[in-house]
């Protein structure tokens, strides 16, 4: 859901909700909010979540929502422009055009492996240079077997 990594570190740390809102000073109204993902993390003041990285002993971006942060961020590949498409329904992936063809890329594997930004655009790339090897690799067997079957 939506606060899972908040989830799991609050979990992780033995402490409860009322013990938090002690420690960090945010009321107990908006711990709850954010456990039972009534209020994104993403949208709680940076000052809230540097006091709960603090008391969970955990980094800032390790509290974030990225689904939502890398929802139709963009970038590029060479000359390919891609961008990231996060839904609630299925695993994010890529979409980008491709000899005139929209291409779609499940990035869910990728986009566990880690939590900052900078390594989604790099394996976004990797992700579309493994697609345009193989559509070229593809073309050039089909174009093997055309010119073996009529000479």
């Amino acid at each position: 859901m939506m606060n899972d990594a908040f989830k799991k570190h609050l979990v992780k740390s033995g402490m409860t909700m009322y013990q938090l809102s002690a420690k960090t000073g945010i009321p107990y109204t908006t711990i709850n909010k954010l456990i039972h993902d009534r209020l994104d993390i993403n949208k709680v003041s940076v000052e809230a979540i540097y006091k709960i990285s603090v008391v969970l002993e955990t980094s800032i971006p390790d509290l974030l929502n990225h689904i939502a942060i890398m929802n139709n961020a963009s970038g590029h590949c060479g000359k390919i422009k891609y961008k990231w498409v996060c839904e609630e329904t299925k695993p994010p992936y890529i979409v980008f055009l491709y000899n005139g063809m929209t291409v779609e890329i499940d990035m869910e594997d990728d986009f566990n492996k880690s939590n900052e930004r900078k390594y989604y655009d790099y394996f976004a790339q990797m992700a579309i240079e493994r697609y345009i090897k193989r559509a070229k690799f593809e073309e050039s067997i089909k174009e093997d077997l055309n010119a073996a079957i009529l000479p």
